[in-house]
């Protein structure tokens, strides 16, 4: 694998949201393959609130590996740093957010990217930059996009931004094997547990493990219930939570024999 070299005087902010790719990218970075100016260089972990507990267990051991390595990082929660997230979030994590105003969160419309990882990146790189107007110019981000999603990393975007994977030709499916090779267990997908793009097998997961994320998701949905009463109140898939629960349950039944 050849070494990359950003040791110029950019600061560099590494986005890392504790998923497979980003994870890869970070573990790279301890292994010297990425060449950057450690006190130019700042981990930053924007966190919605809603994580699963196996992805903040694995952001920990990432952010005591950063600190081992001398490396600075950063956790912005609208909790402990609002003056990051917009006004209107009011310090609240995303499941509280949607929760007050009585909304779930669309596949087309999701304030994680948003309002709970963009504008705080953002304002995350103008404060390191001391610009406002001009901090691309002076702050450098590093994406996990990985090589099967290069369409993500186009016209503007790699102009102003870093995507080592896709420099690599690096997979999801590499990135994987990198974390394994690294930490020793495969890293799972990071996502909010009310994404509305939750794929079966994960909410069947999380009733059986998580319980209490999935009763949450049913408090949701009955507070959209209640308070817009004439239009759908489905998180998943157009069926309400314990239904598809059933309907899962059945489907896993029928499947074993």
């Amino acid at each position: 694998m050849k070494k990359l070299n950003f040791s110029d005087e950019k600061k560099n902010v590494i986005c890392f949201g504790a998923g497979v790719q980003s994870t890869a990218i970070c573990l790279l970075i301890f292994d010297n393959k990425i060449k950057l100016k450690k006190e130019n260089t700042y981990f930053l972990f924007v966190d919605a609130g809603a994580e699963h507990a196996e992805t903040y267990a694995h952001e920990k051991i990432i952010f005591q590996l950063a600190k081992k390595n001398g490396y600075k990082y950063t956790k912005l929660t609208p909790q402990e740093n609002p003056e990051y997230f917009r006004s209107h979030i009011e310090g609240r994590n995303i499941y509280q957010y949607y929760y007050d105003n009585g909304w779930l969160p669309l596949p087309s419309s999701r304030a994680c990217t948003v309002e709970y990882k963009d504008i705080p990146t953002r304002r995350f790189c103008m404060a390191v930059s001391g610009a406002k107007r001009k901090y691309k110019q002076i702050v450098r981000k590093f994406f996990g996009i990985s090589a099967d999603e290069r369409h993500r990393a186009t016209g503007w975007r790699r102009k102003w931004n870093a995507y080592p994977l896709i420099d690599w030709n690096l997979t999801r499916e590499q990135c994987q094997n990198i974390c394994l090779h690294y930490l020793g267990y495969k890293v799972r997908k990071s996502a909010c547990f009310i994404c509305p793009l939750t794929p079966h097998r994960d909410i069947l997961a999380m009733y059986k493990t998580e319980p209490h994320l999935f009763a949450k998701c049913v408090e949701l949905e009955k507070r959209k219930q209640i308070k817009y009463p004439k239009s759908p109140a489905t998180l998943w898939h157009k069926t309400p939570a314990c239904a598809l629960i059933k309907k899962l349950q059945i489907q896993q039944t029928l499947t074993s024999f």
